[in-house]
């Protein structure tokens, strides 16, 4: 808190040369709200607007706006963020959010918002670094000692520093000097997002929230335009067309995504199947060797039906028929889930509401079909369901061949005209 006063008095001390205070936090407190509203003249409102990371409007709307505040890709270590792209080196690219005081004696820089801060030893000194540039400004900051296991949360800083000493020997306000910075991010930032097929949903979120931080910008600047401050890089036209650009990525994305969760579905669906034939194989293999056992042990004992027995056949009727049967169940038990349409004769369409009409829901329309001929008259109704016990034991039997049932089929019905919740 000393360090804060003693620059904020030693700006004000020089202020013909152009010093700005650069504070990179997520959370501001009562003593530092209070520090900078009585030294640097910093709104309390503006302050908790960029902590909470909501629009700021001053009570007094009269006045022409002297802040800006902008929300911007930057590098961030792996947390909990959303992040745009992976560039690799252990970091995500993620949202974050600058806002600028320009109200009071010292410029005032706000960088991050919800940042996942590094963490340090309590005995690190921080190191001070101090410059006066040509152009009106310079920058005070402070910033970690170099470390081996040092990680770098953002290169704003970095990327402001590097852009005053460039400018020196100009007269560019600190307020269009940002704007390019925030401008150019956001290019670089769309031109490098590449498309992850294989995590879809991810993506989508990363997607969204690029969209939600572009027309928050849009919103700020459209507003500010209106309080009569514009910035010819951040004007709301050029946020406009960053968004149409991120829009024509999110089409173009779509077809790809959807072939690609076409093609895990199927490859999922064949596993399924492979799997399922194969749990077949072992039931059936059970079903065959399971009998032979037990009545090997009811069998094995000494007399006529022991293996020296006069009556050893037994045994290998019994498991041939207990086999038999074991198949049989086995097999019924399959063809008790197949699907089967049953017709039900003549049923107004209205009985067959679907869930907007006010009916029933989805699942209970689905389970019905309705055909309609060609000239308009007549027409049947399908109900679809599953064959049952009973109509796996009359299937084994060929009792369906041998009667064929019209009411009765075991695949969807025909041609159809309409249909209903299918």
């Amino acid at each position: 808190m000393e360090e804060l006063r003693t620059e904020l008095l030693a700006g004000e001390s020089t202020l013909l040369h152009g010093r700005m205070l650069v504070l990179r936090t997520s959370h501001i407190d009562d003593v530092v709200r209070e520090t900078l509203a009585n030294m640097a003249g910093v709104d309390g409102e503006f302050l908790d607007a960029h902590v909470l990371g909501r629009p700021y409007r001053p009570r007094a709307g009269n006045r022409r706006p002297r802040w800006w505040t902008w929300k911007y890709p930057e590098v961030a270590a792996r947390g909990n963020q959303i992040p745009l792209y992976r560039p690799g080196d252990g970091q995500v690219l993620t949202i974050s959010r600058m806002s600028i005081w320009l109200g009071g004696n010292v410029p005032i820089l706000l960088v991050g918002h919800n940042a996942v801060l590094e963490k340090r030893d309590k005995k690190t000194k921080l190191k001070h670094e101090d410059a006066v540039v040509a152009s009106g400004y310079g920058a005070t900051g402070y910033t970690f000692p170099s470390s081996n296991q040092r990680t770098e949360m953002s290169s704003f800083e970095e990327d402001l520093w590097e852009t005053l000493i460039s400018l020196t020997g100009t007269h560019t306000p600190i307020e269009e000097i940002l704007a390019d910075m925030i401008h150019d991010r956001w290019t670089a930032c769309l031109s490098a997002m590449r498309l992850e097929i294989h995590n879809a949903d991810q993506e989508q979120k990363s997607l969204w929230r690029a969209m939600a931080a572009l027309e928050q910008n849009l919103d700020e600047a459209k507003y500010l335009s209106r309080k009569g401050s514009t910035l010819d890089a951040v004007c709301p036209s050029a946020w406009e067309h960053l968004i149409a650009r991120l829009e024509m990525r999110i089409h173009l994305r779509q077809p790809a995504v959807d072939a690609a969760m076409r093609r895990r579905q199927t490859f999922a669906q064949t596993s399924r199947t492979d799997n399922d034939r194969s749990l077949d194989r072992i039931a059936y293999l059970g079903g065959m060797l399971l009998p032979v056992t037990v009545v090997a042990s009811v069998l094995a004992i000494e007399g006529d039906y022991g293996p020296e027995g006069g009556n050893f056949w037994v045994f290998w009727v019994s498991s041939f028929v207990a086999s038999v049967l074991a198949v049989l169940v086995i097999y019924a038990d399959q063809l008790r889930t197949v699907e089967v349409w049953l017709e039900i004769g003549d049923v107004d369409e209205e009985d067959l509401r679907l869930p907007e009409d006010g009916g029933g829901g989805w699942e209970d329309a689905a389970r019905y079909l309705v055909q309609r001929w060609t000239d308009g008259e007549g027409g049947r109704t399908w109900k679809r369901g599953e064959l049952g016990w009973g109509g796996a034991v009359k299937k084994m039997s060929g009792y369906y061949w041998w009667r064929r049932d019209p009411r009765l089929a075991f695949q969807r019905p025909g041609d159809v005209v309409r249909t209903k919740g299918l």
